[in-house]
């Protein structure tokens, strides 16, 4: 890994960010505004994260980061660079694992590290470290097809991980999950953010989640897309499932939804 602000300072800067979408209505075309004029710094090791309803664009501006979609005005920078395109210091995990059918839970692991050139000993060793991680041990053969989907989603945070990139972005990674593998998994990610504490950017509609995991919640609007609150979460770390039953918690909450109905 190279070198980067310091910590504590802007590591992603979003400034003036807007996304407009062509659009082919029954009265002929015209413009989606998805995003209008979002400005956010997230400093590095900071976990954040975005909250808001259905189309409020919090893909659209994690897609934006990670440099699969571009912005139609405003820049977006990483250590002071523009973004291009996608890039090997950010890492994605999606909603749906996406995970190669054919490959193992070692491959699929380890695929990314294929594409940087290290040797199968090298790739081998370093998915099994993260197979142990996320909590997979003795599934490292087995195909995605073999495995429950909270244990896909396993595998897609140790692929996203695989590459220590500087940059992790989460897109409700836990959205399509049963309660009780989504809070697994919430533990599961709050401990291993701990570890490397590596700047975390993640998307969800859940309040509660956004609570728990984040440093800092940001609270988004429709009509247009547009950053609306901005809320410090300072429960103390390290966190467990017990924090949500503290009145702190609850009052963060509160706030939270407060400004989404509002």
């Amino acid at each position: 890994m190279g070198t980067g602000l310091r910590h504590g300072t802007a590591h992603v800067e979003i400034s003036g960010v807007g996304r407009t979408f062509a659009s082919r209505g029954r009265r002929g075309q015209g413009d989606h505004v998805a995003l209008a004029d979002v400005s956010l710094s997230i400093r590095r090791s900071e976990f954040l994260v975005i909250v808001g309803p259905s189309g409020c664009g919090k893909t659209t501006l994690l897609r934006m980061v990670a440099g699969l979609t571009k912005a139609t005005t405003g820049t977006i920078t990483i250590g002071g660079r523009p973004i291009e395109g996608p890039g090997p210091d950010r890492s994605m995990v999606f909603q749906q694992a996406a995970l190669l059918p054919w490959l193992s839970v070692t491959d699929n692991v380890a695929f990314g590290l294929r594409m940087q050139g290290l040797s199968v000993k090298e790739r081998t060793a370093r998915a099994a470290e993260l197979i142990e991680l996320v909590g997979l041990q003795g599934f490292d053969q087995h195909l995605p097809r073999e495995l429950s989907g909270g244990m896909q989603q396993r595998v897609g945070l140790a692929r996203a991980l695989a590459v220590d990139p500087k940059i992790l972005l989460m897109d409700e990674p836990f959205g399509a999950l049963d309660e009780i593998t989504r809070r697994q998994l919430q533990g599961e990610l709050l401990r291993i953010w701990a570890a490397d504490q590596k700047t975390s950017l993640f998307v969800t509609h859940s309040v509660e989640e956004a609570v728990l995991l984040a440093d800092r919640v940001v609270i988004m609007g429709t009509n247009p897309g547009r950053i609306v609150a901005e809320i410090a979460v300072g429960l103390p770390r390290p966190r467990t499932k017990d924090v949500t039953q503290t009145a702190e918690f609850q009052e963060l909450r509160n706030e939270v939804w407060r400004w989404l109905e509002s």
